[in-house]
């Protein structure tokens, strides 16, 4: 078994948002994603309080959009995606991505 350094690769698309207007694009699961390797993939969501500042770090592998609402909280939804050798491997990778939220800093 090769290690999962070499073997998977692991990307963490991260969405904070203050609002998903009902015309945007949903995110989700949905698709395929990883070429020949097996895939895992899963949607966290949080919430937090609006504080007016958002820091972001969604390295190496991340992303993020934010769009504005009329709610005093923000909405954290993160699309979490692994491939691997097996669908095992690649699931064990998604166990191991931590999505950190926290508010009132």
């Amino acid at each position: 078994m090769q290690s999962r350094t070499g073997a998977a690769s692991l990307a963490a698309l991260f969405v904070c948002s203050f609002g998903v207007a009902a015309q945007e694009k949903k995110l989700s699961c949905d698709g395929s994603w990883g070429g020949r390797q097996e895939s895992a993939c899963e949607m966290r969501e949080s919430t937090m309080p609006a504080t007016g500042r958002l820091e972001v770090d969604a390295a190496p592998n991340g992303g993020i959009r934010v769009a504005g609402w009329d709610r005093n909280e923000i909405l954290v939804r993160a699309q979490v995606r692994a491939n691997a050798e097996t669908k095992a491997e690649a699931e064990q990778l998604l166990k191991e991505v931590r999505v950190v939220t926290a508010g009132g800093k």
